[in-house]
């Protein structure tokens, strides 16, 4: 491959052309492709270059500092044939191949996004109404939403333990409704979050309603990368796990395991989407995360009772207190089961389906569900902001 004044072969190694000849720079190196961040535009790249003492062709993630003469010594230690008298023009050189290198846009949130211009959806996959030529690699690592089982598995144990069943419907819906959300903040910047709680006795089924509802999008059992999750982490750790999160529903099981005796600051912080400032290792201040998205959380006593008597927050979250959302341990345990190796399809299926659609018919919908409450609802002085979030579950139903 011939590149400006640099040649690079694999098996005779990298070589400078100039007036005066041709000189040996090093073993082959090149960069072969370039990672661009779709949020922050941050370039890494992948490094393909040849071992110095195994004699075999490997590739590694690098910086751009690595690509600097000052840097690039750095990469001795896995194998590059660089040394203080060829780093410069192996820098060079490396620098040159760039021109020729694959790019590869890297997205790392989830749900709702931009790319292009075009507004995108990020599951295990991207959904989106536009062609795109550039290549884009999903870099996913805190949520497994890769699809498990079968659609048609999860749409038969849907029909026969949940369709019918009101309540089970219901949390089927808040789950799906999360994309809806995330779109509507774009136009309704007021939407933002939206905490709904599900509390009762441990025999009313609150477990099986939250792996159900997030069974919708991705993961639903026990584990690092599951959608569900348990309340016993710090508020902080809380919060880093919602983070890039626009549009995937994300569930806390057991409030009775968080020993904060008052949650206010964290149920604020939750509804308004916004995180808290952390450093970086370097000490330097981190961007602070958000997200807009659908979060459930279950206990056995009302998440009113640990929270300040504040109107504000009264209609940042919706509490459903002693429901039965499973009519047998016989059903609830069908239920977990079946979602437990059948998961992760419906959502991006919905997500295709409003895509190919036009995602206005979202905001037609909405407006529509809007409508409707207002005119059923009692009047009280929070009730536009309240139909505004029951609204969103109903546009989901009705899509």
């Amino acid at each position: 491959l011939q590149i400006e004044d640099f040649t690079f072969n694999t098996e005779n190694g990298l070589h400078l052309n100039t007036n005066e000849g041709t000189t040996y720079v090093s073993m082959f190196a090149r960069v072969k492709r370039v990672f661009i961040d779709t949020s922050s535009d941050e370039q890494t790249f992948e490094l393909q270059y040849r071992h110095k003492l195994l004699k075999i062709t490997k590739s590694i993630n690098i910086s751009y500092k690595n690509l600097l003469p000052n840097g690039i010594v750095s990469l001795m230690k896995f194998g590059l044939d660089v040394t203080n008298k060829n780093r410069i023009d192996l820098s060079n050189a490396l620098i040159t191949s760039l021109s020729e290198a694959e790019v590869v846009y890297v997205n790392r949130n989830y749900g709702f996004d931009t790319f292009n211009d075009y507004p995108v959806f990020v599951s295990n996959r991207i959904h989106s109404s536009a062609p795109f030529e550039e290549a884009i690699q999903i870099d996913h690592d805190s949520y497994d939403l890769e699809p498990a089982g079968l659609l048609e598995e999860w749409i038969t144990m849907f029909e026969t333990y949940v369709h019918g069943h009101t309540e089970l419907e219901l949390a089927t819906m808040i789950g799906l409704s999360s994309p809806v959300l995330a779109y509507l903040k774009q136009g309704h910047p007021d939407l933002k979050s939206l905490l709904i709680h599900l509390s009762g006795d441990s025999t009313t089924g609150k477990t099986t309603a939250l792996s159900l509802a997030v069974s919708v999008a991705g993961n639903p059992n026990s584990g690092e990368r599951s959608l569900l999750r348990h309340w016993n982490g710090t508020l902080t750790s809380v919060m880093a796990s919602l983070e890039n999160i626009h549009g995937i529903p994300v569930a806390f099981d057991e409030l009775s395991t968080n020993t904060h005796s008052n949650l206010t600051s964290l149920v604020y912080s939750l509804t308004e989407g916004i995180g808290r400032a952390r450093a970086n290792v370097d000490g330097s201040l981190r961007e602070v995360g958000s997200w807009s998205t659908i979060i459930l959380s279950s206990g056995e006593l009302s998440i009113y009772n640990r929270l300040s008597h504040n109107v504000g927050l009264r209609v940042r979250v919706f509490d459903f207190e002693n429901v039965r959302w499973t009519e047998s341990a016989e059903q609830a345990e069908n239920i977990k089961q079946l979602t437990a190796t059948n998961y992760g399809h419906l959502l991006p299926a919905f997500m295709d389906q409003l895509f190919a659609a036009g995602l206005d018919v979202i905001d037609d919908s909405y407006e529509a569900q809007f409508q409707q409450l207002m005119v059923r609802l009692p009047d009280s002085p929070t009730k536009q902001r309240i139909v505004s979030k029951l609204a969103i579950i109903l546009t989901t139903a009705d899509l």
